[in-house]
């Protein structure tokens, strides 16, 4: 078994690429689902991965790094959880392509750079 400190890496990694896989293998190496303040959460937020947040707060993450304790008192169901905690989100990112009037294949005119 490998020591804790890398399973806890394995698990911000997994958390931050989304692999339930690896996921349950750092459990099973000893990760800790609270390792740097939460960082696995934090990293599950940020990436807007709900699945991977519930996955966490089933494995004993702490909310509560995240969250007012008056408002978590508030919140019933481990859904309400993860929908507070998403919250924190930010917006998806729409990949819109390339930009308008140009085709990829366009060759482009070569520009003179000034002498500075």
């Amino acid at each position: 078994m490998r020591r804790a400190w890398s399973a806890d890496r394995e698990l911000e990694l997994a958390c931050k690429v989304g692999s339930l896989v690896d996921f349950q293998r750092a459990l099973a190496e000893g990760a800790n689902v609270n390792a740097d303040g939460g960082s696995p959460l934090f990293v599950s937020i940020m990436k807007g991965n709900r699945d991977m947040v519930r996955h966490l707060l089933e494995a004993g993450a702490n909310p509560g790094l995240f969250l007012r304790k008056t408002r978590l008192a508030r919140l019933k169901t481990r859904e309400q959880i993860v929908d507070a905690l998403m919250e924190g989100a930010p917006p998806p990112v729409v990949d819109a392509g390339p930009p308008p009037g140009g085709d990829d294949d366009e060759e482009l005119a070569p520009v003179a750079l000034e002498e500075v």
